[in-house]
């Protein structure tokens, strides 16, 4: 995006985030600063004296509006514990404002002495996302859904591994993050783990997040994926109302990562 375009976005909703930061203040007495810019969107840190907020700003194309679409819907969807609170939706700016989560992202806090616990911290977080999020029913097995919906994975693997793909049984899709770059999981000041950037958000077969997960964790500890999955799947277990998750679901997040990575060569 544009320098220019952006300053006429965050200008044309400037009065009402700076009066839900803090009542009776307007545009002048916002402070903006860019945190990080994509083709899609701008996301900045919004400041009225010391209230702060996140606001997000989306670019005038087909591919933004859509991902607009998805971050408003999915942060209206899955609110609560673990997601930052929904302040504003801007529809004909296109922006959306949530609380700012005060802390530091889970990748500079992740080592190898600690990698276990946080990845079923991270199970834990998709396990209570997946309590309320929307769903539907799916009866495909995972070899038959890879092969209709999904890209970007190794072909020639996924042909290896079809006896374990197809023994795991989908029961259900929900509406899934979809993006599990470390720098998405925060961990607040309260000690509580939050996720951001729901732009990419889809309805994907349950377990999806744990594999995305996965693989962002794999690239940080390449010969740790059997512990990396065990921990999420363990995680996921202790917080999911309804797991429909088979025992040896952890096999099918080591098949996905490994299908992801053999795509990506």
């Amino acid at each position: 995006m544009a320098v220019q375009d952006i300053d006429a976005q965050l200008r044309s909703v400037a009065d009402q985030v700076a009066g839900l930061l803090e009542p009776g203040h307007d545009q002048d007495e916002l402070q903006a600063d860019i945190l990080k810019r994509s083709d899609h969107a701008t996301a900045l840190l919004v400041r009225v004296g010391d209230h702060r907020g996140f606001l997000k700003l989306f670019a005038d194309t087909d591919a933004a509006k859509a991902a607009f679409g998805r971050e408003k819907q999915a942060l209206d969807l899955l609110h609560g514990t673990h997601v930052p609170r929904l302040l504003m939706v801007g529809d004909d700016a296109r922006a959306v404002l949530t609380v700012f989560i005060e802390g530091r992202p889970l990748g500079d806090l992740l080592t190898a002495s600690n990698l276990m616990q946080r990845a079923e911290q991270i199970g834990q977080l998709f396990g209570t996302l997946a309590s309320r999020a929307p769903a539907q029913t799916e009866t495909a097995d995972w070899a038959a859904y890879l092969g209709r919906y999904e890209t970007g994975l190794s072909n020639r693997l996924l042909a290896q591994q079809r006896p374990v793909l197809e023994q795991n049984k989908i029961k259900r899709l929900h509406l899934a993050q979809n993006d599990a770059a470390l720098s998405n999981f925060i961990q607040g000041k309260d000690k509580r783990l939050y996720l951001v950037d729901f732009e990419n958000a889809r309805m994907k077969p349950e377990g999806w997040d744990l594999a995305m997960a996965a693989r962002a964790l794999f690239g940080r500890f390449p010969d740790q994926l059997n512990v990396i999955s065990n921990s999420l799947l363990r995680g996921y277990r202790l917080a999911a109302k309804d797991c429909g998750l088979a025992d040896n679901f952890d096999q099918v997040i080591n098949v996905l990562v490994v299908a992801m990575i053999a795509s990506e060569g």
